[in-house]
C-alpha cells in the first residue's frame, strides 16, 4: 500500500476534500536550491493537490488522515504511462522502417515513429483517466487535529 497524509479541508455528508502536499521522488526538493529538477518542479507544478473520495466514518475539518492506494494500481497506470507510447514510438518506427522499400527512406521511419508515440501517448492518457476514476484512495487511520508546536 502506497501511503501519503492529507488534511480534511471540507466535509459534506459523506464526501471528504483532501488536501496533500505534493512530494519529490528524492525528497530534497524543499532542502536544496542547486537542485535543476527542483527548480523545474517548483516553477510549473502546484505544491498542494485535492483529492475528493466518498468515505464513511468520524471526520472533521482540519482533521490529518493517513491515506493508502493499492501498489498495483499505481504500478498499472505508471505502465500505461510510460511503456504505451514507448511501445508505440519502436512499433511505429518499425512499421515506418517497413514501408522504407516503397521509395521514402529514413523519414518513413521517422514518420511512423511520431504517429507510434502519439498514439501510445493518447491511448495512455485515455487510460489513465479511466483508472483515476476508477482508483480511489482509502483512509487508513485518522491522525486527529493538526496541532502546530511553537519553540
Amino acid at each position: 500500500m502506497i501511503e501519503e497524509l492529507g488534511k480534511v479541508v471540507l466535509r459534506d455528508g459523506q464526501q471528504l476534500v483532501i488536501e496533500v502536499s505534493r512530494k519529490s521522488a528524492c525528497n530534497h526538493c524543499d532542502s536544496s536550491d542547486n537542485c535543476g529538477v527542483s527548480a523545474v518542479s517548483k516553477a510549473f507544478s502546484d505544491e498542494r493537490h485535492l483529492i475528493e473520495i466518498t468515505c464513511e466514518g468520524e471526520f472533521q475539518q482540519g482533521d490529518l488522515l493517513r491515506l493508502g492506494i493499492p501498489e498495483d494500481k499505481f504500478v498499472k497506470a505508471a505502465a500505461w504511462v510510460y511503456l504505451v507510447p514507448l511501445i508505440g514510438l519502436i512499433g511505429g518506427a518499425v512499421v515506418g522502417q517497413w514501408l522504407q522499400p516503397l521509395g521514402a527512406g529514413d523519414a518513413s521511419a521517422i514518420a511512423g515513429a511520431a504517429v507510434g508515440a502519439g498514439l501510445g501517448w493518447w491511448l495512455a492518457k485515455s487510460a489513465a483517466k479511466r483508472l483515476s476514476r476508477k482508483t480511489q484512495p482509502v483512509v487508513l487511520q485518522n491522525l486527529g487535529r493538526q496541532t502546530l508546536v511553537r519553540g
